[in-house]
């Protein structure tokens, strides 16, 4: 049921106390309440209607108790056994939970994401309800005071809400009528509702790399530096994600503003200056090869059950040491992006990065084309990398190696990465458009160049694996038999390769795009 706060100040307590009085509703026990708000990185439990939070009591009996409240229903209340910690935890484990409604449920909603705690607050709470006529409460009022919110004006210490119950809807409108003709303002939403909007935290979370905002006539070299703006800022919010390997989204996201962020400064020559260009374009190339393998690992083991699911249970199991193995690279590489993170190195990089992009635009040094317009710039550059995905593309024959196709794959990404970051300077649809041909192509080169990393490397971490340990002729024969179903993979991408290349360079999707120049140029 919808709840309402209202701020008071110590001038309007004892109106207040009077007010419930006279309603007839008498505050309980003071109890020191402490609450704190979880979701994903990117709010996935609130874009499905879900609010969790956790409720302890300190200094009393173990009270202490997730809350998962939807949009329409009644809260879930899940008690937890563990005493309630001094201070809430950081991450919310969800493998930790008890099996039941609410881990499923959770589970369903954050996927490989992992609850954090987005915001605690602490009060003392006075709890008063007003019953109906069959004893039932139709109405219920918290009184919080010393209400501590991090983040948030000092002024709010003292807050009231009221809780409208089933059946007692007349009754909250009636004292809410009475405490707004009182002064107090209404604020719609509980107290941990409340207390985010004064933190300033929105609970949508980190949306993604966002595309910012650019203007074609303007100097090349200012939407260069906006475009590299919104990279940086997407990596910066990620960092201490991916540094914790608090889950597997946090590098990966971090991976695709590093990988837009070179993308941009290889396409920025004669606008960026020449010998800025060449260092960041050094460090952020180290900073995409050490990140790789562990990205690797993660998307190795996030499509495991799939990637096995073919096999018979005996040959699942008799792959297991090499799962372990594969799980200790992980781990090993992870911590290597760990440390590099937090190298000085690193801080220098960020540094240096957000001091270039903090400089006043008339302080910023550029190439020959600083002052073209972005539009014709971008616009050249994305012809000549279109020109390049046809040509290689083209020349590919049946009988054309592995290598080729890789090339083609690296064309169609320096294309895709062009398209994602100045494409809507020829318009958002027609570029989305264009990209969804694109993809449909990126999609059928990864195919064929990952199925064929997964089976190398599987053969040797086994061949590794037997190097130290014994290994079973039916662990032999599994990871042969995987590798082999793998390679297959591959050959089917091959086989279709030659339908998903004629789908894009076809005049449809030519025509788009020359329409998308054409308007990024004027």
């Amino acid at each position: 049921m919808p709840s309402v706060t209202y701020g008071t100040d110590p001038g309007s307590r004892q109106v207040l106390d009077d007010l419930l009085h006279e309603t007839g509703i008498e505050s309980g026990a003071p109890h020191r309440l402490q609450r704190t708000r979880y979701d994903t990185f990117d709010g996935l439990l609130h874009a499905a209607g879900l609010r969790l939070e956790r409720r302890s009591w300190p200094q009393e009996s173990c009270d202490d108790e997730l809350v998962l409240t939807a949009e329409t229903g009644v809260p879930a209340h899940l008690p937890l056994t563990d005493p309630p910690p001094s201070e809430p935890p950081r991450v919310l484990e969800l493998s930790a939970l008890p099996a039941g409604p609410m881990r499923t449920r959770l589970a369903a909603a954050c996927g490989v994401r992992v609850p954090l705690a987005q915001l605690t607050l602490t009060s003392i709470r006075r709890t008063g309800e007003q019953p109906g006529p069959a004893g039932s409460p139709l109405l219920r009022v918290h009184l919080d005071t010393e209400v501590a919110i991090p983040g948030a004006p000092s002024a709010n210490r003292t807050v009231l809400e009221v809780e409208e119950l089933p059946g007692g809807e007349k009754l909250a409108r009636r004292l809410r009528s009475r405490l707004e003709r009182a002064g107090l303002r209404p604020f719609a939403g509980d107290l941990l509702e409340r207390g985010m909007a004064l933190a300033g935290i929105d609970p949508k979370g980190f949306e993604g790399l966002k595309t910012p905002a650019l203007d074609r006539t303007g100097p090349a070299l200012d939407g260069y530096r906006t475009v590299l703006q919104a990279c940086f800022e997407a990596m910066e919010a990620n960092w201490e994600g991916t540094a914790d390997h608090l889950d597997i989204e946090f590098l990966h996201d971090l991976r695709i503003a590093v990988r837009r962020t070179r993308s941009v400064l290889g396409e920025g020559r004669q606008v960026l200056d020449p010998e800025q260009r060449r260092h960041l374009r050094a460090e952020f190339a180290w900073l995409g090869r050490l990140t790789g393998p562990a990205r690797d690992f993660d998307v190795y083991f996030e499509e495991w059950d799939e990637l096995t699911g073919e096999l018979s249970p005996a040959s699942r199991r008799a792959l297991l040491p090499v799962r372990s193995e594969l799980a200790l690279r992980r781990e090993q590489e992870h911590r290597r992006v760990t440390e590099a993170l937090r190298s000085e190195r690193a801080a220098q990089l960020r540094a240096e990065v957000r001091a270039w992009l903090d400089r006043p635009e008339i302080d910023v040094n550029g190439g020959r084309r600083a002052l073209a317009g972005l539009g014709k710039v971008v616009a050249a550059r994305i012809a000549a990398a279109q020109a390049g995905v046809l040509e290689d593309g083209r020349a590919i024959t049946e009988e054309s190696p592995a290598t080729d196709l890789h090339e083609l794959r690296k064309d169609a990404k320096r294309l895709r990465y062009l398209l994602d970051s100045f494409g809507d300077l020829g318009g958002q649809k027609r570029r989305r458009t264009i990209t969804r041909h694109l993809k449909q192509l990126q999609d059928n080169l990864g195919e064929h160049q990952d199925t064929q990393i997964q089976a190398d490397e599987l053969r040797e971490v086994a061949a590794s694996l037997a190097g130290h340990e014994p290994v079973t002729a039916a662990t032999t024969a599994a990871v042969e038999e995987l590798a082999q179903m793998l390679e297959a993979r591959q050959q089917a991408a091959r086989a279709e390769f030659g339908d998903r290349f004629a789908a894009y360079d076809r005049p449809g999707p030519h025509r788009e795009l020359d329409k998308l120049l054409t308007r990024m140029s004027r």
